[in-house]
């Protein structure tokens, strides 16, 4: 769990081009990817949960129902072509990123 948090961080880091603390940074990230899919500001919730589920509605990743979890494990799933446990997948995501 700390490489992946290790990676998930510098991946973060380098497309925010800011230090701060890792939640913090994935707000932003969330933040933004919203924002460009929206095409408008964000205006919404900013709690994690919230933000994750706006964004993966937006990416159409159903079902809206499921937990978020599993949604997040099909995102990670779809952007790196990997069917795995959500831990190795999003890992898998975030190196990718950096």
């Amino acid at each position: 769990m700390a490489q992946q948090n290790d990676v998930k961080m510098a991946a973060l880091e380098r497309a925010l081009l800011q230090a701060a603390q890792i939640n913090d940074l994935e707000r932003l990230w969330l933040v933004d990817r919203i924002e460009t899919l929206a095409g408008e500001p964000y205006t919404g919730a900013t709690g994690l949960a919230d933000l994750w589920n706006e964004m993966l509605d937006l990416e159409g990743i159903e079902p809206k129902g499921a937990s978020l979890s599993d949604r997040k494990r099909e995102f990670f799933s779809r952007a790196t072509g990997l069917s795995t446990a959500r831990p190795d997948v999003e890992l898998a995501y975030w190196q990718m990123l950096a």
